[in-house]
């Protein structure tokens, strides 16, 4: 089996089973992605990978989507564009990431690559706007939540 594709494979079983990839906060012990169902032909082969990756991309755009229109809904009017431009930044981001992730990657591993590496950055994204709109909502961190401390794992009292 192709190096690549069986790492794709591990990684993508560690995404949608729960693996440890590290110490996310000081409340928790690993550093989870979130759970997404995995479909029984998502290993087939690289074709079924690949629309498997993109099924669960739809999803994870469409979860993020959802996402960003409740914060935009708690944010005041002011904060809006700055919180929009944000986004834009780092959908930039994420693309210039990924492009660089695979630009060694050989011939049709290349496209499940770049696919991976978007929904995994999608899925962290989620977590820490998550986590952020529940600091908003519940009021944990006052009237000063810091979205990079989120993203570090950070707790409002580490101030």
């Amino acid at each position: 089996m192709n190096p690549l594709k069986q790492g794709i494979r591990i990684v993508l079983a560690c995404t949608f089973f729960t693996c440890s990839v590290g110490q996310a906060d000081s409340t928790s012990t690993s550093s989870e992605l979130p759970h997404l169902e995995l479909q029984e032909n998502c290993h087939a082969n690289e074709y079924e990978l690949a629309q498997c990756l993109a099924e669960l991309s739809k999803r994870t755009d469409a979860e993020l989507t959802e996402l960003r229109s409740s914060i935009r809904t708690e944010l005041e009017e002011a904060q809006r564009k700055p919180f929009d431009d944000l986004y834009d930044a780092w959908k930039a981001h994420r693309q210039a990431g990924c492009k660089f992730d695979v630009a060694l990657a050989a011939g049709s591993s290349a496209s499940a690559r770049f696919g991976f590496c978007v929904l995994t950055q999608t899925q962290l994204q989620i977590r820490a706007l998550s986590k952020y709109l529940d600091a908003m909502r519940t009021g944990q961190c006052g009237n000063d939540i810091r979205l990079f401390m989120i993203e570090l794992g950070l707790q409002c009292s580490d101030r």
